[in-house]
């Protein structure tokens, strides 16, 4: 394995880790505490988004993904665009409800 292959490893367990804490958030709620831990959904959510953006600058220090291309202005707008058009979708569909 190289390094490139451990790091990208390491970012593919940060990313289920992220899965399994916005799992446990829509089961029990954002404020919900964990029983175990203590620790809030919420600030559990966050401290795994951290570890993902934290693995994705060690990519972008060694040169193995490039800043400008992630940090991309209108490939961030198309994507918040995309997300509202489906949420307005599923608005629309009764799938989201207030």
């Amino acid at each position: 394995m190289t390094e490139t292959e451990h790091i990208l490893t390491c970012l593919s367990e940060e990313c289920g880790e992220v899965i399994q804490a916005a799992s446990k958030a829509l089961r029990f709620g954002l404020n919900n505490k964990n029983p175990k831990t203590g620790v809030i959904n919420k600030d559990h959510l966050i401290a795994e988004i951290t570890d993902v953006v934290a693995v994705i600058n060690i990519l972008v220090e060694r040169g193995i993904l490039d800043d400008d291309k992630i940090m991309n202005e209108n490939a961030l707008e198309a994507k918040a665009k995309k997300l509202n058009n489906y949420l307005i979708y599923a608005k629309d569909v009764g799938a989201i409800h207030d």
